[in-house]
């Protein structure tokens, strides 16, 4: 069971929820995994230590492929492995398309409207030197014709 311990200024500091007794400073206090992944972001590393943290991401039994108890930011993670990239803000909802399309070839022309192609680098054609072109009207002068 993970511990949190208050660092902060003060001797006493309220739980972030109001309903476990208050945090005494130095002092670790068990709670459940439940309740950090819950206020975790109300624990500011500068103030709090979380000992025991059993991770952010809780897969459910899908093998390491991202489902609905995946993070966000983890799906992004997971996706961009497989160099496919969101266009814009994608929600964990449209992830989660990208990730089925990702897993079954079948759907990949659903989602192509919400995935970026990585841009592919094309060989720049050397320049050509451009061929000389005379006006055919004038003639380049001649041996015969530089005495006149």
């Amino acid at each position: 069971m993970p511990t949190v311990t208050f660092l902060g200024p003060h001797s006493v500091r309220r739980s972030p929820d109001g309903l476990i007794d208050p945090f005494s400073r130095g002092i670790p206090s068990r709670v459940s995994q439940a309740w950090i992944d819950e206020w975790r972001h109300r624990l500011p590393a500068s103030h709090w230590t979380i000992e025991g943290d059993g991770g952010k991401t809780a897969d459910a039994g899908s093998g390491g492929v991202p489902d609905s108890s995946w993070r966000r930011k983890d799906i992004i993670t997971w996706v961009a492995a497989y160099d496919a990239k969101p266009k814009g803000y994608a929600t964990k909802t449209q992830l989660l398309d990208i990730v089925d399309a990702l897993m079954n070839p079948d759907r990949v022309e659903e989602v192509e409207d919400l995935v970026e192609e990585p841009e592919e680098e094309e060989p720049e054609e050397e320049a050509l030197p451009e061929e000389e072109e005379g006006n055919l009207d004038e003639a380049p002068p001649s041996e015969e014709n530089e005495g006149e």
